[in-house]
């Protein structure tokens, strides 16, 4: 799936969240969407000295929003104590974090999805032509190996049915509450206080933000958009209600998003305007539908689908991956010169210079698709390359003052790369604040964990290697790595958090490597932070993996007893 530029673009404001098609409050040419919220089930008992605070009660979920899982007689399995943890997200990184929770034997926890149906980015992105540009059985959980895969590289609507499939046979479905949209989190200095959108509020020993990379789409900077005179459609809230047959229609944004649409634009558009502020390296992978054979085959040798998913996915992290962090310079040249050899099919030369990057490939994320250049060579597509410098009824004017009538707009500006859980609200130990942690830029031990925010944990967060290998693999790494973080916590009646200390260790050790990257190359990405450097990680991946794999360094933690007050660092009291 395509996460487009970052650049120009702002923020979707508040009313264009997830409103669902139908409310009669949606304007049918605008990007909008509602949400709610509900709580957690409390099934611990208080321990000796705790003290039932009356303005922060405990609240029960079922007492919120029925459980149909419970009300079928499916509940789930019954609690005698432990940890209560609360996952704030349904996509596939939440279910991995669910999965994992589950097979450790925690099972008094809760997915909190602000939506009415999982499944993150494959739920929310329906627009024609989405798909994965990874191969799809290395995509797959390493829980869950899927045979049936339909193409090596999967649309939307399968990865969808799949998470949908995964929940709902690994017994997680009794743990999903919909409609939950997380606010707030406090840590009160025994457990966690979430607040949710309607104001009701849940307790949680320990939090698991699984809010995903692609979840706050941009608009573009561009002046008065509000005046266009027809549709509106973000790729990621596509309507399938407004007409493009036999239709003008433009589209803003060249990234992998719009890589992927504007083929499917192209073949219906009576004319189809690609406005393109900056060209990408496009590295072509044809995707082919998989064969009946292996479908089969793989169905009955369930441990060869395992071995190759593990295979393929240790390859693609030594080679592909790693080219990109100063490693493989073999594969670096091998995705150089395949992405050359792609532009020169490119017929027309002043086209080709107008698709041509002026950074090297990888520098900003690469497209994936065979479809891409051929159909910007179609006769009723044209790409221009001038900047749009304002929006009118009847169109987009550019900088030339050219006007460019158009019937419907899309909009394939991709997502704000750099929210993470914000806007969620976060306050930790004496008040420290996520806004004050990340006043400079986001930043989180081992892209996981933040200082005074004891057993608060991230998946997919800051200087993850998101870009070089599938995030659900990385999900699955800092999963096991965050399991073992609770683990300790359990064990040891306690909550913990990474020293201010270890932060600033592995943040120069991450600042001093990204020059090494072909990130900090010099182009504009949604890869940058704030302060213009890579949010990404900059060592080979299988380092970042070893380093999770190796557990919590005591050493790096600070650990805070059931009343909130520190215990010495790397030692329970």
């Amino acid at each position: 799936m395509g996460r487009g530029g970052r650049g120009l673009h702002r923020p979707l404001p508040p009313d264009h969240a997830h409103r669902r098609r139908g409310d009669p409050r949606d304007d049918p040419d605008r990007l909008d969407g509602v949400l709610g919220a509900d709580g957690l089930r409390d099934h611990r008992r208080p321990r000796d000295g705790d003290r039932t605070d009356p303005d922060l009660p405990a609240c029960p979920l079922r007492d919120l929003v029925p459980d149909p899982a419970a009300e079928a007689g499916r509940g789930a399995r019954p609690v005698t104590g432990g940890m209560r943890v609360a996952i704030i997200g349904a996509g596939l990184s939440g279910i991995v974090m669910g999965l994992r929770l589950k097979r450790a034997g925690f099972h008094d926890f809760v997915l909190l999805e602000k939506a009415g149906r999982l499944g993150g980015t494959w739920r929310d992105n329906a627009y024609p032509g989405v798909a994965c540009d990874v191969p799809a059985h290395f995509y797959a959980l390493a829980d869950a190996p899927n045979p049936d895969w339909t193409r090596r590289y999967p649309p939307g609507a399968e990865i969808l049915r799949y998470a949908e499939t995964v929940a709902a046979e690994t017994g997680l479905q009794p743990h999903l509450r919909f409609g939950q949209e997380v606010v707030a989190a406090d840590w009160t200095g025994r457990d966690w206080i979430l607040t949710m959108s309607t104001g009701s509020t849940l307790r949680a020993d320990a939090v698991v933000s699984a809010t995903g990379l692609l979840h706050h789409p941009r608009l573009p900077a561009i002046p008065s958009l509000e005046r266009f005179a027809g549709p509106v459609i973000h790729t990621a809230r596509w309507r399938d209600d407004v007409a493009l047959s036999g239709r003008a229609v433009g589209i803003v944004g060249t990234g992998s998003s719009g890589a992927q649409v504007i083929p499917h634009l192209a073949e219906t558009a009576r004319r189809l305007t690609v406005f393109q502020r900056t060209p990408a390296w496009v590295l072509p992978l044809p995707d082919r539908r998989a064969p009946a054979w292996l479908r089969h085959a793989l169905r009955r040798a369930p441990l060869l689908l395992r071995l190759w998913h593990a295979l393929g996915s240790e390859v693609l992290a030594r080679t592909y991956a790693a080219s990109f962090v100063g490693e493989s310079p073999l594969v670096r040249r091998l995705i150089a010169r395949r992405c050359a050899q792609a532009l020169r099919t490119v017929r027309d030369p002043g086209l080709r210079r107008t698709l041509t990057p002026d950074f090297p490939p990888g520098c900003k994320r690469l497209v994936f698709s065979a479809r891409y250049y051929p159909a910007l060579q179609r006769p009723n597509v044209a790409v221009v390359a001038a900047p749009v410098r304002e929006v009118v009824p009847e169109g987009l004017v550019t900088a030339d003052g050219r006007l460019h009538p158009l019937d419907v707009l899309v909009l394939a500006t991709g997502f704000d790369g750099q929210a993470y859980l914000r806007p969620l609200r976060l306050s930790g130990v004496g008040g420290a604040t996520l806004d004050a942690l990340w006043r400079e830029r986001p930043q989180a031990y081992r892209a996981v964990a933040l200082p005074k925010m004891p057993n608060f944990f991230l998946l997919l967060g800051p200087h993850s290697p998101t870009a070089t290998v599938s995030a659900v693999k990385v999900a699955e790494w800092q999963a096991s790595f965050i399991l073992r973080c609770l683990e300790v916590a359990r064990r040891e009646r306690a909550a913990l958090s990474p020293t201010w200390s270890a932060l600033r260790r592995e943040m120069a050790r991450i600042d001093a490597a990204l020059a090494g990257t072909v990130w900090a190359s010099g182009c504009d990405s949604w890869y940058l932070d704030a302060s213009g450097r890579p949010g990404l990680y900059p060592l080979p991946p299988v380092q970042y993996r070893s380093a999770l794999a190796a557990g919590p360094d005591r050493r790096d933690f600070e650990f805070w007893d059931v009343a909130g007050s520190r215990t010495a660092e790397g030692a329970i009291a």
